[in-house]
């Protein structure tokens, strides 16, 4: 008997409303119909239509607050299903109700230019093609004049900087440059990378492409193209790689009377340390970036240093460009 009770009881509970709802009406069908015959007292059936009609009232209200309680409850728990991590945990989704939420937010301005600026984002701002981010960059370049070849300079640059990845498989390290020099260059303008590193281990080149060629970009001038490239495979349970780049370059500063640095793919912070010659200044440029580098100067007696900090996000074609010039 006491089991019967202990499951009877919630049940009774969960119904409370239809169960006070039918009492309601069998009071108010006794009154009114006068199940009892002429007999009773009319006092009675008018007090039995009373209490009866003033209990299925009762009765509409409690079913009604319970039926908002569950479309709460339903609505919530709805919203759980909808933004919970289970269904945005899934790829297809995620691009889906991002685009979907995007386009409303931005429908009543951009309705004509939605489709292109969703793409753009996607493809430029968003890590969705690239499972890789960029920490703990770092560049140091070191300018003098190339003695042996008036009007010259030699730059060495080491980059350094931190991979993170999710891939179990593999990253690509990938990097271009492009130096135009005049035919009367004689060969002088040249590249070279003079060290590689991977988590302090030397770079093996199995598939790595490191190319240099010429092209000819007008009648009168030429580029030296560099471009390299590596495919690396993980290391088992390993995300980040530590990567280290030495390389030197010679070039006339009359033709390439600049130094830039744009961001290959998302970079979390960047600090970067020049040193150059005393008799020779530049104007700097953020490039496409949001906030502004900090930039502080110094002097020695053979050299200056100039140092610039980034702190935030880079995006993919953002960094600075300086424009040199002597005096």
């Amino acid at each position: 008997m006491k089991k019967y009770f202990e499951n009877f009881l919630p049940a009774f509970k969960e119904y409370l409303f239809a169960w006070v709802f039918f009492l309601g009406l069998l009071l108010f069908s006794i009154g009114y119909f006068k199940l009892f015959g002429d007999d009773l007292m009319i006092w009675i059936y008018d007090y039995s239509k009373n209490i009866g009609s003033l209990t299925m009232s009762s009765a509409v209200f409690m079913g009604l607050v319970k039926s908002y309680q569950f479309l709460k409850i339903f609505k919530e728990e709805l919203s759980k299903i909808i933004y919970g991590k289970e269904f945005f945990g899934e790829r297809e989704h995620l691009e889906e109700a991002w685009v979907n939420i995007s386009k409303q937010l931005c429908k009543q301005k951009f309705s004509k230019i939605s489709t292109d600026l969703f793409k753009t984002i996607e493809n430029y701002y968003l890590p969705i093609n690239h499972d890789f981010y960029y920490t703990e960059n770092s560049l140091e370049a070191h300018i003098e004049y190339d003695e042996d070849n008036p009007g010259y300079i030699v730059i060495t640059e080491e980059y350094c900087y931190t991979i993170n990845t999710d891939d179990a498989d593999c990253f690509n390290i990938e990097f271009t440059s492009k130096t135009p020099f005049s035919n009367e260059d004689n060969k002088i303008t040249s590249y070279k990378l003079l060290e590689f590193k991977i988590n302090d281990k030397p770079l093996e080149f199995e598939d790595t492409e490191l190319k240099i060629h010429e092209t000819t970009s007008k009648i009168n001038n030429k580029n030296l193209n560099v471009s390299f490239k590596h495919k690396h495979h993980c290391e088992k349970n390993l995300t980040k790689y530590k990567i280290y780049r030495k390389q030197q370059k010679i070039y006339s500063i009359k033709e390439n009377p600049y130094k830039m640095f744009t961001a290959f793919w998302i970079y979390k912070n960047f600090k970067f340390t020049l040193t150059y010659p005393t008799n020779m200044v530049f104007e700097w440029e953020g490039v496409g970036v949001q906030n502004k580098w900090k930039l502080t100067r110094d002097k020695k007696k053979n050299f200056k240093i100039l140092k610039a900090e980034y702190n935030g996000l880079l995006f993919k074609k953002q960094g600075f460009v300086m424009f040199f010039k002597e005096y």
